[in-house]
């Protein structure tokens, strides 16, 4: 049903301008005025800017300015309505590219913080077994080190009672 009220609209368009080339022009009105309810019933702002152009197009063939500026003035409300609309979808399209480039940013700080929390997490693990490593390695060497001290301080006392006897 709508493939055929848009080709009676265009249709009616057509027929308007063709009047209008002709010279008829109360005919082409009433035409364009048809064709201008069913744009409005349609919802189609586009066509009805055309539609209130070719309202105005006629009546100034006719030398009816006063309507013919009425029809200007529709034509450029339902213009800047298209505009308004156009570029309000064009905010809300940059909104949306720029909250999932914000989602996707969160996201991947967010992965990259886990990652380095792993990193810090091992650094501190490979920290405090290498402090356990040298703990150890210092408590043989403090070992060896106090049995070799006594064992010259021994040797030592030894060597002063065999001097001594």
């Amino acid at each position: 049903k709508l493939g055929r009220v848009r080709s009676i609209n265009s249709d009616y368009h057509n027929i308007g301008y063709n009047l209008m080339d002709w010279g008829k022009y109360d005919e082409a009105k009433e035409y364009f005025l048809k064709s201008n309810k069913l744009f409005k019933e349609s919802g189609n702002l586009s066509s009805l800017q055309r539609s209130f152009q070719a309202l105005a197009e006629v009546s100034y063939a006719k030398e009816d300015f006063q309507a013919s500026v009425h029809y200007f003035v529709q034509e450029g409300a339902i213009g800047d309505s298209l505009f308004n609309i156009s570029k309000q979808k064009a905010i809300s399209d940059i909104e949306i590219k720029y909250e999932t480039e914000k989602t996707k940013r969160e996201k991947d700080e967010a992965e990259n913080q886990v990652i380095i929390s792993q990193l810090e997490s091992k650094k501190n693990r490979n920290l405090f077994i290498g402090s356990l490593v040298i703990i150890g390695l210092a408590a043989v060497a403090s070992i060896f080190f106090f049995g070799r001290l006594k064992a010259r301080k021994k040797a030592g006392k030894t060597i002063k009672i065999v001097r001594d006897s």
